[in-house]
């Protein structure tokens, strides 16, 4: 029986995963779902069989972008709650801006999300820590002290809308201006939703 021969190693190179998460999050910003994993290996100098010694389809490499862009979201949002931890206004305006800068980091995070969202290929997994990722978001809004004003599942409800409308405008780049308009509403929506005074 015939066998591929494995990729060749780089000396010294280990970070061959990050290199083709990166490209991938990149071609699937781009192409959706229908991207080739030809295109990433070119976008990261390496061919179709070394991705797929490292992520065996390319649904798995799709779940490993977004586990990638989620466990990134979730250490910001923890980090943004800590360091704002006594101050409700500051917290809820740092884990709003959380993902936008992930976006201006990685950009193309939102567009992977979304894309997996909308053609339902979210692995349970990957729903679950998105899930786990909103329920973050609401905790730490509730421990801020959203409580005052709204229920916990008041809270929770909006901030998933907040995020969604937020990932949509991120993910559409300069077209977001087509729908959006030039006003940036986040802070003054959560502002208003969660009654903070002004900055």
């Amino acid at each position: 029986m015939w066998q591929m021969a494995r990729p060749k190693r780089i000396e010294g190179d280990t970070d061959t995963p990050a290199k083709i998460i990166n490209a991938a999050r990149l071609e699937f910003s781009q192409s959706g779902l229908s991207a080739r994993l030809e295109d990433i290996g070119a976008r990261c100098g390496l061919s179709r069989a070394s991705i797929l010694h490292h992520y065996e389809s390319k649904q798995i490499l799709l779940d490993a972008v977004n586990e990638h862009a989620i466990n990134k979201a979730r250490e910001r949002i923890l980090q943004a709650s800590l360091k704002t931890q006594n101050d409700y206004s500051a917290t809820i305006r740092g884990v709003t801006l959380a993902l936008r800068q992930i976006e201006n980091e990685e950009n193309g995070t939102a567009a992977v999300i979304l894309h997996a969202i909308f053609a339902e290929l979210v692995s349970t997994k990957l729903k679950i820590m998105m899930q786990e990722l909103l329920a973050l978001l609401a905790q730490s809004a509730i421990q801020a002290g959203a409580e005052a004003s709204h229920s916990p599942e008041l809270t929770r409800a909006a901030i998933a809308h907040i995020v969604m409308g937020e990932l949509c405008r991120l993910a559409l780049g300069k077209q977001a201006h087509d729908y959006w308009g030039s006003a940036d509403p986040i802070l003054p929506l959560m502002d208003t939703f969660f009654k903070l005074p002004s900055a």
